[in-house]
């Protein structure tokens, strides 16, 4: 009897010592296997981080000829015949057109807006822009004509915060009038060359939503 159970207490332990053995390695095994993938994941290699796109630099569409008067550039200027242009239908009626501003790979939806109705009426071209000019961020360039009068205006918003836009645009030589546009801001120009009309320049800012418009016109009155 004793011999039985010392036998059965060795069986029992070898089994016991077995299974324990058993479990030990399965757990190494699962632990190296564990740690190869731990491996294999820190040496794979890793994407590359793509550069973030320099901001597109608008200082030759933007540019202006003469800033205190309001005179735009000649790529500026071609610019705001173009966005008449592709938008005209005739008799003074426009509508919304696609046009590619120099410098641009793709077109650019121009959005044309009829905010007055008087004489042949007062239209709005709003051209989406998306740059860096004099160091601030440029968001849209704004046309608008009043075909009654033929006068005609520029208006860039800027998302940057106000006394920002207006120390770089002063730094530029323009000239911002303390208050929106009145009979009191608009600077005399003196008669144009050929004597038949007083010259015009306004030009100041306004809120606009988070942003800021500068509105930069240049007229004249018989």
């Amino acid at each position: 009897m004793k011999t039985i159970l010392i036998g059965c207490m060795a069986l029992a332990v070898t089994a016991c010592s077995g299974s324990t053995a058993t479990k030990a390695g399965t757990t190494n095994t699962a632990g190296a296997s564990n740690l190869t993938a731990a491996n294999e994941a820190a040496t794979a290699p890793q994407p590359t981080p793509q550069p973030t796109p320099a901001p597109r630099d608008l200082a030759t569409l933007l540019g202006f000829d003469k800033p205190a008067r309001c005179e735009p550039g000649k790529t500026l200027s071609g610019l705001i015949t173009k966005m008449e242009e592709a938008t005209s239908r005739g008799d003074y009626h426009f509508v919304d057109a696609p046009v590619t501003p120099p410098g641009y790979d793709a077109p650019v939806t121009v959005a044309a807006k009829q905010i007055s109705k008087d004489d042949n009426g007062s239209w709005e071209f709003g051209l989406p822009l998306d740059g860096q000019w004099l160091g601030l961020h440029v968001t849209r360039l704004i046309h608008y004509s009043y075909f009654g009068g033929e006068s005609t205006g520029l208006k860039i918003r800027f998302s940057d915060p106000q006394a920002q836009v207006a120390a770089a645009l002063r730094n530029a030589g323009f000239v911002l009038s303390k208050a929106s546009k009145n009979d009191d801001t608009a600077r005399d120009l003196g008669l144009t060359a050929d004597g038949d009309a007083e010259e015009y320049a306004d030009s100041y800012l306004t809120p606009d939503g988070d942003g800021v418009l500068f509105t930069c016109d240049n007229y004249f009155e018989v």
